[in-house]
Protein backbone atom coordinates (compact mmCIF):
# COMPACT_ATOMS: atom_id res chain seq x y z
CA UNK A 1 0.00 0.00 0.00
CA UNK A 2 1.33 3.44 -0.93
CA UNK A 3 0.43 6.82 0.50
CA UNK A 4 0.54 9.87 -1.75
CA UNK A 5 0.06 13.57 -1.24
CA UNK A 6 -2.39 15.35 -3.53
CA UNK A 7 -2.57 18.94 -4.69
CA UNK A 8 -5.41 21.45 -4.44
CA UNK A 9 -7.13 22.32 -7.76
CA UNK A 10 -10.07 24.48 -8.88
CA UNK A 11 -12.56 22.82 -11.29
CA UNK A 12 -16.33 22.32 -11.78
CA UNK A 13 -17.63 18.78 -11.29
CA UNK A 14 -20.65 16.41 -11.50
CA UNK A 15 -22.54 14.91 -8.49
CA UNK A 16 -21.93 11.64 -6.66
CA UNK A 17 -24.05 10.60 -3.67
CA UNK A 18 -22.24 10.45 -0.31
CA UNK A 19 -22.37 7.29 1.76
CA UNK A 20 -20.83 6.35 5.06
CA UNK A 21 -18.52 3.43 5.72
CA UNK A 22 -17.55 1.89 9.01
CA UNK A 23 -13.85 1.31 8.45
CA UNK A 24 -12.80 4.66 6.93
CA UNK A 25 -9.34 5.70 8.11
CA UNK A 26 -9.22 8.76 10.34
CA UNK A 27 -5.82 10.43 10.45
CA UNK A 28 -4.94 12.92 13.17
CA UNK A 29 -3.80 16.28 11.81
CA UNK A 30 -0.67 18.04 12.97
CA UNK A 31 -2.57 21.34 13.17
CA UNK A 32 -6.04 22.10 14.52
CA UNK A 33 -8.73 21.59 11.89
CA UNK A 34 -11.69 23.82 11.19
CA UNK A 35 -14.72 21.54 11.44
CA UNK A 36 -17.37 21.73 8.70
CA UNK A 37 -20.66 19.85 8.60
CA UNK A 38 -21.94 19.59 5.03
CA UNK A 39 -25.68 19.31 4.47
CA UNK A 40 -25.58 18.54 0.72
CA UNK A 41 -23.70 15.92 -1.35
CA UNK A 42 -20.14 16.42 -2.53
CA UNK A 43 -19.59 16.13 -6.28
CA UNK A 44 -16.81 13.79 -7.48
CA UNK A 45 -15.36 13.36 -10.98
CA UNK A 46 -13.11 10.32 -11.55
CA UNK A 47 -11.04 10.37 -14.72
CA UNK A 48 -7.69 9.46 -16.32
CA UNK A 49 -7.59 12.94 -17.84
CA UNK A 50 -6.00 15.93 -16.13
CA UNK A 51 -8.37 18.85 -15.43
CA UNK A 52 -11.45 16.99 -16.72
CA UNK A 53 -14.93 18.01 -15.57
CA UNK A 54 -16.76 14.80 -16.53
CA UNK A 55 -16.12 11.30 -15.19
CA UNK A 56 -14.78 8.66 -17.57
CA UNK A 57 -17.14 5.71 -18.08
CA UNK A 58 -14.23 3.28 -17.74
CA UNK A 59 -10.72 4.06 -16.52
CA UNK A 60 -7.48 2.44 -17.67
CA UNK A 61 -4.83 1.06 -15.32
CA UNK A 62 -1.98 3.27 -16.43
CA UNK A 63 -0.97 6.79 -15.57
CA UNK A 64 -3.12 8.48 -12.97
CA UNK A 65 -6.71 8.40 -11.82
CA UNK A 66 -7.76 11.88 -10.75
CA UNK A 67 -10.54 12.52 -8.25
CA UNK A 68 -11.81 16.10 -8.61
CA UNK A 69 -14.13 17.17 -5.80
CA UNK A 70 -16.60 20.02 -5.53
CA UNK A 71 -17.76 20.56 -1.98
CA UNK A 72 -21.37 21.65 -1.36
CA UNK A 73 -20.27 25.01 0.04
CA UNK A 74 -17.20 27.21 0.36
CA UNK A 75 -14.80 26.33 3.16
CA UNK A 76 -11.78 28.08 4.64
CA UNK A 77 -9.22 27.17 7.27
CA UNK A 78 -7.16 23.99 7.62
CA UNK A 79 -8.86 20.73 6.61
CA UNK A 80 -7.85 17.10 6.14
CA UNK A 81 -9.01 15.24 3.02
CA UNK A 82 -8.35 11.51 2.92
CA UNK A 83 -9.05 9.05 0.12
CA UNK A 84 -8.98 5.26 0.31
CA UNK A 85 -8.64 3.56 -3.10
CA UNK A 86 -10.19 0.07 -2.88
CA UNK A 87 -9.56 -2.67 -5.48
CA UNK A 88 -12.34 -4.94 -6.83
CA UNK A 89 -11.36 -7.67 -4.32
CA UNK A 90 -12.01 -5.27 -1.40
CA UNK A 91 -8.36 -4.68 -0.50
CA UNK A 92 -7.11 -1.13 -0.01
CA UNK A 93 -4.62 -0.35 -2.75
CA UNK A 94 -3.61 3.13 -1.65
CA UNK A 95 -4.42 5.84 0.86
CA UNK A 96 -4.18 9.50 -0.11
CA UNK A 97 -3.91 12.28 2.47
CA UNK A 98 -4.15 16.01 1.71
CA UNK A 99 -3.93 18.81 4.25
CA UNK A 100 -5.66 21.87 2.78
CA UNK A 101 -4.83 25.42 3.93
CA UNK A 102 -7.66 27.51 2.49
CA UNK A 103 -7.74 31.29 2.89
CA UNK A 104 -10.99 33.28 3.16
CA UNK A 105 -13.32 33.70 1.36
CA UNK A 106 -12.83 29.97 0.84
CA UNK A 107 -12.99 27.40 -1.95
CA UNK A 108 -15.23 24.53 -2.96
CA UNK A 109 -12.73 22.31 -4.79
CA UNK A 110 -10.03 19.73 -4.07
CA UNK A 111 -8.06 17.05 -5.95
CA UNK A 112 -6.85 13.58 -4.98
CA UNK A 113 -5.16 11.02 -7.21
CA UNK A 114 -3.71 7.54 -7.48
CA UNK A 115 -0.83 6.66 -9.83
CA UNK A 116 -0.87 3.32 -11.69
CA UNK A 117 2.46 3.38 -13.53
CA UNK A 118 6.06 3.03 -12.41
CA UNK A 119 6.97 6.73 -12.57
CA UNK A 120 8.03 8.23 -9.23
CA UNK A 121 7.91 4.79 -7.62
CA UNK A 122 4.31 4.32 -8.69
CA UNK A 123 2.25 1.65 -7.05
CA UNK A 124 1.39 -0.68 -9.91
CA UNK A 125 4.53 -0.78 -12.03
CA UNK A 126 4.66 -3.81 -14.30
CA UNK A 127 0.90 -4.37 -14.47
CA UNK A 128 0.56 -2.84 -17.93
CA UNK A 129 1.81 -6.09 -19.50
CA UNK A 130 -0.62 -8.29 -17.57
CA UNK A 131 -3.24 -10.14 -19.63
CA UNK A 132 -6.55 -8.25 -19.53
CA UNK A 133 -8.67 -11.12 -18.28
CA UNK A 134 -6.27 -12.00 -15.46
CA UNK A 135 -5.52 -8.53 -14.11
CA UNK A 136 -6.52 -8.14 -10.43
CA UNK A 137 -7.16 -4.48 -11.20
CA UNK A 138 -10.02 -5.09 -13.65
CA UNK A 139 -13.45 -4.43 -12.21
CA UNK A 140 -15.30 -1.99 -9.97
CA UNK A 141 -13.14 0.05 -7.59
CA UNK A 142 -14.20 2.41 -4.82
CA UNK A 143 -12.85 5.75 -3.64
CA UNK A 144 -13.89 6.36 -0.02
CA UNK A 145 -13.37 10.01 0.97
CA UNK A 146 -13.30 11.60 4.41
CA UNK A 147 -13.24 15.30 5.29
CA UNK A 148 -11.75 16.15 8.69
CA UNK A 149 -12.10 12.48 9.63
CA UNK A 150 -15.82 12.25 8.75
CA UNK A 151 -17.28 10.34 5.77
CA UNK A 152 -17.66 12.67 2.78
CA UNK A 153 -18.36 10.51 -0.31
CA UNK A 154 -18.07 6.98 -1.67
CA UNK A 155 -17.60 6.77 -5.44
CA UNK A 156 -17.46 3.61 -7.54
CA UNK A 157 -15.62 3.41 -10.86
CA UNK A 158 -14.64 0.75 -13.42
CA UNK A 159 -11.04 -0.05 -14.37
CA UNK A 160 -10.00 -2.14 -17.39
CA UNK A 161 -6.36 -3.03 -18.02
Amino acid sequence: MKTSTAAFLLIALVPAAPRSWADAPAKPAATPLAQVAFTRPTQVVLTNRENANVSDEQLVCEGMIHGYLTLPERVSGVHALDGRWVKPNGETQENTHVTLHIDAPGRRTAHVWMRFDGRDGGLLSGTQNAPEANSPFNGVWQLALTWDGKPLALSKFKVKC
